[in-house]
């Protein structure tokens, strides 16, 4: 079952086109990478859908339900959860308070539940024994797990992850991609990843579109959408 639809998707600054009628969806389960440059605008497109822009033209659809112009707060109500390139960590509350705050999109949830939630949820990212801990003394793979933390306790049907994986070594990534995948076949959670490390998403993702100067070039799954002449010149520099 579809549920995210992204149609028409179109942003400008100025005479910049920093989006330009992009279309896909993402079904339910489904880990969906977004490759393309700096400057492609990956990120741009994380926050039209997450309601820190607003489109031009477009629509966005979660659940067969329109999120267009909706503040952030009530999105992330409706299921749709995010990460940040940039993560702000809330460095005077402990791992277990910033991840309770994240419980508290949930609706109806009291205290006790929020308690039970943030528990479960930092026994899982494997941050239980530093839920005391001031979020400003984690390392940098630490904060990384409180990001994807933080987004599980919102109880999301969706989680954008804007380069969760940067800056993390090898064993790093791959307990990232297995938290991803336990999240989508055992939760059905579905994901939108942007990701510059073409490994991780290789091993994760089920499918991949690309952007460029805010157009979709391609899409299919990473290792074909690769080998795309226009992606090679566009992402990976052409051959020439």
């Amino acid at each position: 079952m579809t549920l995210l639809e992204v149609e028409g998707l179109t942003k400008s600054f100025g005479g910049i086109k920093a989006m330009q009628d992009v279309s896909f969806s993402v079904d339910e389960g489904q880990i969906l990478g977004v490759i393309g440059p700096n400057g492609a605008g990956k990120t741009t497109l994380f926050n039209l859908i997450t309601g820190f822009l607003a489109p031009d033209r477009g629509v966005v659809k979660l659940a067969g339900q329109s999120i267009t112009g909706l503040r952030p707060d009530l999105i992330a109500r409706r299921g749709l959860a995010r990460t940040f390139q940039i993560s702000e960590p809330m460095n005077a509350l402990t791992v277990e308070e910033a991840v309770r705050i994240s419980a508290y999109c949930r609706s109806g949830i009291n205290r006790r539940e929020a308690f039970t939630v943030a528990a479960e949820v930092m026994e899982r990212v494997g941050l239980l024994d530093n839920s005391k801990k001031l979020t400003s003394s984690l390392t940098a793979a630490e904060i990384h797990r409180l990001e994807f933390a933080r987004a599980l306790a919102a109880g999301p049907r969706m989680i954008l992850l804007d380069e969760l994986a940067a800056g993390l070594w090898p064993e790093e990534q791959a307990e990232l991609v297995r938290l991803v995948t336990e999240a989508s076949r055992r939760d059905g959670i579905a994901f939108l990843i942007v990701e510059h490390k073409l490994s991780f998403l290789q091993s994760v993702a089920d499918s991949s579109i690309v952007i460029n100067f805010g157009q979709k070039i391609a899409e299919g799954p990473p290792a074909e959408v690769l080998r795309n002449s226009e992606v090679e010149k566009a992402y990976l520099g052409s051959k020439e």
